[in-house]
């Protein structure tokens, strides 16, 4: 017996061509009302929230992943800050269950707890700098 599988598609029609200028593409695709577009079609492809998203104006680069429970469980964040400047805090919404410990790993392998502060229900702000070019790897149990 086949199970059947019922997936959800999203067709994005835009051009990813990069027009006369990048002030014009920047304009036309890379902007907060766009972004916000981009990350809804996601969550409904999800059919729900994802589960973690930086929010933050500047390029960054991040991998999500759970880590098992022989590991201490919880989620990993991997972020890379692509930009020049620094960000002085960071900011994620988060899709999955409640967040009591945010920790991030230091150089010598060991896990440092960071202070945090919910902003609403999904949204929190981590009191830890994003340095440019430098990773940053917080475990959120």
């Amino acid at each position: 017996m086949r199970t059947a599988w019922v997936g959800r598609v999203a067709v994005f029609a835009a051009t990813l061509d990069c027009p006369s200028s990048f002030l014009a593409y920047h304009i036309i695709f890379l902007n907060e009302t766009r972004r916000h577009q981009l990350v809804a079609i996601l969550d409904w492809l999800n059919r729900g929230l994802l589960p973690a998203i930086v929010l933050s104006d500047v390029e960054l680069y991040v991998r999500h992943g759970v880590l098992a429970p022989a590991a201490g469980g919880g989620e990993l964040l991997a972020i890379f800050n692509m930009n020049m400047d620094p960000l002085p805090a960071l900011r994620l919404r988060l899709g999955g269950q409640l967040v009591s410990k945010i920790a991030k790993l230091n150089g010598d392998g060991t896990w440092m707890d960071l202070e945090w502060r919910a902003d609403s229900g999904t949204e929190l702000t981590v009191n830890t700098p994003v340095e440019s070019m430098v990773p940053l790897l917080l475990r959120l149990t």
